[in-house]
């Protein structure tokens, strides 16, 4: 009889869930969503700084295209000139353009197109080159 009474005391002892497993699944928890997070916000910037790239090299693509459907004798260098675009929630983003046009001979010039941008205090660069002849 004893052995029974002893049986019913542990039995009404594992009823529910100690407030200590509560909390420790809790910080199991928060410390699984701070990853998730974390990694969402990684995800994010990479998309952002993506986005921007993407832009300087349609803007880049852009003014080579308008340098090779001009007249050869009107393709010239263009100081640094700034265009701006809004990405996403970045409005008026800067971009620096700058073309540089060299003779090769006299029936060839090579014109380097430059977009240079600033993001997050670093300076990115990106080039383009292409040869234009008089037809």
């Amino acid at each position: 009889m004893e052995e029974h009474v002893k049986e019913i005391i542990v039995m009404q002892n594992n009823k529910g869930v100690t407030l200590i497993e509560v909390l420790i699944a809790l910080v199991v928890l928060l410390i699984v969503f701070m990853g998730l997070i974390q990694a969402s916000i990684l995800s994010i910037e990479h998309n952002l700084r993506n986005e921007i790239r993407e832009e300087a090299v349609r803007i880049a693509t852009d003014n080579l295209t308008t340098a090779r459907s001009a007249s050869f004798d009107s393709v010239i260098d263009s100081g640094p000139d700034t265009i701006t675009r809004n990405i996403r929630n970045i409005s008026n983003f800067p971009f620096t353009v700058t073309r540089t046009v060299t003779d090769l001979n006299t029936d060839n010039k090579q014109v380097s197109i430059r977009v240079t941008y600033k993001y997050r205090d670093e300076t990115y660069n990106y080039d383009l080159i292409t040869t234009v002849r008089r037809q």
